[in-house]
């Protein structure tokens, strides 16, 4: 508990394997730290494993940052039905569980499951070992001084996005490695707050019958 009431945000799962012991750790910090949790890689694995009925009780807010597969798992959807609406598949694990959802694709989609951002920054070099870790650390960053909500979560996706462009641009896409994602993250920040940078795209729904 002392550890916990010293830190705003916490992120977990980067490199903890299945161990028999993740699945206590992770339910202790749901039930007792009140700050922000980004959950990557075999935290989400773990939370998968979990009774869903922690994210009703947790005391944190918690961001997931899954990719296509890792989302199965969590929503119990299967792959074709998240790729028929993956923005609608987002959307609605968000609102029933309670989280922040950031689901890596091409176009990645960032929800509460009230709001919607997409943005389409990242690049095919961004496929390799650690761009996740990149991306779990800037948005751990940006929730230790900036409010735990969507636009938060979005803007870390964008700017991991950006970096891993900048990265790609200079080393290629075959020879970059997550690293070079990381190298690039202040100069896409200076360039999305001097507005030379594409923005992320606020997403709502039109009904069909106002069309």
């Amino acid at each position: 508990d002392g550890l916990l009431g010293r830190v705003r945000a916490l992120a977990l799962g980067m490199g903890w394997g299945m161990g028999p012991d993740n699945a206590s750790i992770l339910d202790y910090i749901l039930r007792h730290f009140e700050g922000s949790v980004v959950l990557d890689a075999d935290g989400l694995n773990t939370l998968a494993a979990m009774d869903r009925g922690i994210l009703q009780e947790t005391k944190a807010k918690l961001i997931l940052t899954p990719h296509l597969k890792e989302f199965t798992r969590l929503s119990c959807l299967t792959k074709e039905e998240v790729l028929a609406d993956p923005v609608a598949a987002a959307e609605g694990f968000a609102r029933e569980t309670g989280t922040i959802l950031l689901l890596k694709g091409p176009a990645t989609i960032v929800t509460d499951g009230k709001e919607t951002w997409l943005t389409d920054a990242g690049c095919p070099g961004m496929a390799t070992a650690g761009s996740g870790d990149v991306l779990t650390g800037v948005l751990a960053g940006l929730l230790g001084w900036a409010k735990p909500d969507v636009k938060t979560a979005g803007l870390g996706g964008h700017l991991a996005g950006r970096g891993g462009g900048g990265g790609q641009a200079e080393m290629g896409d075959i020879a970059m490695t997550a690293g070079d994602t990381a190298s690039k993250i202040p100069q896409a920040l200076k360039a999305l707050r001097q507005k030379e940078e594409k923005k992320m795209i606020y997403y709502k729904r039109i009904p069909m019958e106002t069309l």
